[in-house]
C-alpha cells in the first residue's frame, strides 16, 4: 500500500486525496475528503484569457505612449516656429526641429506596430530623459519642469515596456 503507483493514476485526473494519516501505508484508510481541482482545459482557457487580455493592454498601453509622439511630430511640423524658438534658446541649431519631428514620428510607429518594440522603447526612454534637460534649462517657467517630470515618468514606462517585450500584437517582420 506504500507504492506510489497506485497513487499516480489519481493523481492525472486532477484529483487530489487529503489524509490524516500518520502513515502512508494507511492512506486509504483514513481519507477524510477529495478535492477536484481546474481541469488541465479549464486552466488553459484561463491562461489563454489573461494572456490575451495582457496582450490587448499592452497594444493599448503602446499606442497611448505613442500617441504624446506622434502629436510631437505633427506640432512640430505643423507650427515648428515655437519649437525652432525653444531650441534657439539654449543655443542651438534650430534646423534640428525637422528631425526631432522624424524621430518622433518614426519611433511612435515603431512603438506602436513594431519590429523592435523593446528597442524602440529603449531609445525613447533615453529620448525622454534628455530631452528633460532642456526643459531644467527653461525651468523659470513651472510648465517646463512639470514637463520635464512627465518626461520620467513616460521613460519609467517605456523603461517597463523594453523590460516586458511587445505582447503577441506587434508585426514582426521577415525573419
Amino acid at each position: 500500500m506504500n507504492d506510489d503507483r497506485y497513487w499516480a493514476p489519481l493523481a492525472k485526473t486532477g484529483l487530489s486525496l487529503v489524509s490524516d494519516a500518520r502513515s502512508p501505508s494507511l492512506r486509504a484508510l483514513v481519507i477524510t475528503r477529495i478535492e477536484i481541482g481546474p481541469s488541465p482545459l479549464a486552466q488553459a482557457a484561463r491562461t489563454c484569457h489573461f494572456d490575451a487580455m495582457n496582450d490587448a493592454l499592452n497594444l493599448a498601453g503602446r499606442i497611448l505612449i505613442a500617441v504624446l509622439f506622434l502629436g510631437g511630430a505633427a506640432q512640430k511640423l505643423g507650427d515648428p516656429v515655437p519649437v525652432s524658438d525653444m531650441i534657439a534658446s539654449i543655443g542651438l541649431p534650430t534646423w534640428l526641429v525637422w528631425p526631432t519631428a522624424a524621430f518622433n514620428l518614426i519611433a511612435a510607429l515603431g512603438l506602436i506596430f513594431g519590429p523592435g518594440v523593446r528597442g524602440w522603447a529603449l531609445v525613447l526612454a533615453g529620448y525622454c530623459i534628455f530631452t528633460s534637460y532642456f526643459h531644467w534649462q527653461l525651468r523659470a517657467d513651472p510648465w517646463q519642469v512639470t514637463i520635464m517630470v512627465k518626461n520620467w515618468s513616460i521613460a519609467g514606462g517605456l523603461l517597463i515596456l523594453a523590460s516586458t517585450g511587445p505582447g503577441r500584437f506587434v508585426w514582426r517582420g521577415r525573419g
